[in-house]
Parts: structure tokens; sequence; C-alpha cells
């Protein structure tokens, strides 16, 4: 059963107060994040066609682990919620989002996800949890909602766009103000896991609105600099 509280959260990071003057005035702080969501033929994507922010995914209150990234991608052919779309439909899309090895990242939060339960869990619902992460690491055709693995993914600005590069300093500094402390606070885990040097930027605000009991961890996206799973598990043993 999803809270009052999450679904309150999502509802106001997806309908972020910010966005109707945020839009339209050229002065505000996400002007350029809001109007840079462009379609591969060109066309601005607003109105009724915006991807609204994305507040997380999951259920964040009975997550284990709950990673955060920089900002989410924007693709203009997601099937993903709008302006249009009901209160309802937009918190069930976000509550059961699925997840596989798709993409590098999808990949790289599942064997993360793996490894710490691995590592610090030993109860048989977590047994539970890896055998189905192995099942969903080896047959890219499986999905699983984040729901069931205990996981959840949210990100430092909400808004989405194709890249970080255009999101302000004081867009940045406006979501985490709107946003960050209520999303923590709903997030009963014990893991964080922050991904990407734009992530990790604010990493002294994440852990100052945390409990104490909260371990926060770094870890790169796969990239040419880290491209395998064996080199990222060189950067998380250190902190496990």
């Amino acid at each position: 059963m999803i809270s009052k509280q999450t679904k309150q959260a999502i509802i106001d990071i997806a309908k972020c107060k910010e966005i109707g003057n945020g839009v339209s005035d050229t002065n505000h702080s996400c002007n350029s994040l809001l109007n840079g969501q462009v379609d591969d033929s060109g066309n601005q994507s607003l109105g009724n066609m915006f991807h609204l922010p994305e507040p997380f995914n999951g259920d964040i209150e009975t997550a284990n682990i709950l990673f955060i990234a920089a900002n989410p991608n924007y693709d203009s052919n997601e099937l993903y919620p709008k302006d249009n779309w009901l209160d309802d439909d937009i918190i069930n899309f976000f509550v059961n989002r699925k997840i596989n090895k798709s993409t590098l990242y999808w990949r790289e939060i599942l064997e993360i996800s793996k490894y710490i339960y691995e590592q610090k869990y030993k109860s048989m619902a977590t047994k539970e949890i890896v055998s189905r992460i192995n099942k969903l690491l080896e047959d890219k055709n499986l999905f699983a909602t984040l729901s069931d693995l205990h996981i959840t993914l949210t990100e430092v600005v909400h808004c989405k766009s194709h890249s970080f590069s255009i999101v302000s300093t004081s867009a940045c500094n406006k979501c985490v103000s709107n946003h960050l402390n209520n999303v923590l606070s709903l997030f009963k885990g014990k893991y964080i896991i922050i991904i990407g040097k734009d992530a990790q930027r604010f990493d002294s605000t994440i852990k100052q609105l945390l409990s104490k009991n909260v371990e926060v961890i770094f870890a790169p996206y796969y990239t040419s600099y880290c491209p395998n799973w064996s080199s990222l598990k060189v950067h998380l043993d250190p902190q496990l």
C-alpha cells in the first residue's frame, strides 16, 4: 500500500510549481531546462507533450537502496507521464516502474544492488531478491518492478533533458531546495548510492538531510573510465 505522503510527493514533483512560470519567463532559473525537451525532428515538447519531472521510481518507503543521479534522460519516444495524465496514473507509473538490463545504466543499478544485498543483507527475503536480479542480468527480455526489488531511483534535478550540461546551477539549487528534503524524508532504508560526478556535487547537502544510520556510497557511471563490473567494484569495495 502506497502511503498518502508518497503519493503527494510524487504529484508535488511531477507537477512542480515552477513549471508554469519557468516555461514562459526567460529569467527563471529553470527556463532553459524546461524548454530543452526537443524531439528527433527538432520540435519542442510543451503543453500535453511535455514530459513531467521525474519524482522517483519505485516505492521509496519500502526501499532498502536509494540511487541518486543527476537528472533523468529525455526520450521523446518514451511512453511517459504528461500533463494530461490523471494523478493516479502518474503515481502508478512511477511506483511500478520496471527495470531490466537493456541499458548500461539499468545494468549498473542491478549489479550494484545485487552486490549490496549480498554484502550487507542475509535474510531469506533479500536472497530471493538477489535470485531475481541474477535472472534479470542473465536475460535482457525479463523485467521486474523496482518496488519488487526494494530499490528506488531519484535525481538531484527532476526535469528531463538530453544532457545535464543545460542545467544551470541556479536550476539545480532551486530543485534541491524545493524537493530533495521531501524525497529523502520518505526513505527508510540504509544505503544511498550517488551515481556520477554531477550528482556527487550535492553529497554534503544530501548527508546533512539524512539520519545518521544511512550510509552514502559513491559510484561512477559505466563509461570508458569505468567500463565494467570489475572496474566499478574497485570503487565500491573501500566504501562497503
